[in-house]
């Protein structure tokens, strides 16, 4: 892939910024690679034109402002999730998220997908965020998921079902068995008693 992007990394170690820089420019030979440290508001939103790497704290710091027009492409690499906030905005707002201690070769995966107009969350941020997505933040609407009494996973393959993802999608971002994934389908639409996602939306009074 050849495109000549800007990715702006806010608040790490060069020794960190130095070897993403490497999987980048494997995937991307003419990106721009911006080493940013300050932390200003106004030196964030001029990023906007490009890939922003953030670690957890800035994040939180900067969640004002994604919480609101800021539509740039996030990428997120944290150590802990002990946030309430970050569980809030985490699949709303960005395009990837990893952990720092996960492999370079699932984040060169990640970052090869999120180029490609794609999502990725690595399995250890899978595995603390799944019971924690808020899939719609009025209470109406949880509830109404609720009374269908779907688990945390089952809510976790129903928002992917609602983005669109085949089962082949789902796989790679959550690492789940393709026939675990049907199994998990077969009982959301068992619990709908429906065969059609469009009439589960409905149903949620959530637009497809």
């Amino acid at each position: 892939m050849n495109k000549n992007i800007k990715f702006y990394f806010f608040g790490f170690e060069p020794v960190f910024v130095v070897g993403l820089s490497y999987v980048l420019k494997k995937n991307c030979p003419d990106a721009e690679i911006l080493d940013i440290n300050a932390s200003d508001e106004d030196t964030f939103a001029a990023s906007s034109d490009g890939y922003v790497f953030l670690s957890k704290g800035l994040f939180l710091n900067f969640s004002h402002l994604i919480k609101g027009d800021f539509t740039q492409k996030i990428i997120l690499i944290v150590d802990d999730f002990n946030d309430v906030a970050l569980d809030n905005l985490i699949f709303d707002k960005l395009a990837a998220c990893f952990t720092f201690s996960v492999d370079i070769s699932e984040i060169e995966f990640g970052l090869y997908r999120v180029l490609n107009g794609q999502r990725y969350f690595s399995q250890s941020v899978l595995q603390e965020i799944l019971p924690n997505i808020a899939f719609n933040k009025k209470a109406g609407k949880q509830d109404a998921i609720s009374n269908f009494k779907l688990s945390n996973n089952e809510s976790a393959i129903l928002k992917y079902m609602q983005e669109g993802l085949s089962n082949k999608e789902i796989y790679s971002v959550t690492g789940l068995k393709p026939s675990t994934i049907s199994t998990y389908k077969k009982r959301i639409f068992d619990k709908f008693n429906t065969k059609s996602i469009v009439r589960i939306n409905r149903m949620l009074s959530i637009r497809p």
